[in-house]
């Protein structure tokens, strides 16, 4: 049985370019299958993501540290959702969300 990820989000006021810049310049920019123009939310909002590998992993799904840089974030709240069922949260800082399955002593 695997152990569960770590998961941990930073918070940054710098602007989406910016963010996803500096780790373009520390880590591989992975992009999602299918992935392509951003997405409209119903909000009319514009979804924005980026993903970084920061191990030697081929993709996300078999990389033990990879980060994700999205705005606006999106959360499974009970509360008002758009058309995907996520909430949407109106949060002035930058989400950039770290997982971290790698093992430790």
């Amino acid at each position: 049985m695997s152990k569960s990820p770590k998961i941990i989000i930073f918070t940054t006021n710098d602007l989406f370019e910016n963010v996803v810049a500096f780790y373009r310049s520390n880590a591989r920019e992975y992009r999602m299958p299918g992935g392509g123009k951003p997405m409209k939310l119903s909000s009319g909002q514009e979804l924005r993501e980026a993903y970084f590998i920061l191990d030697n992993a081929g993709d996300i799904m078999t990389s033990k540290h990879w980060v994700k840089i999205q705005r606006p974030y999106l959360s499974r709240s009970k509360r008002k959702r758009d058309f995907k069922g996520n909430m949407v949260l109106s949060v002035m800082s930058l989400p950039i969300i770290e997982e971290d399955k790698r093992s430790y002593p």
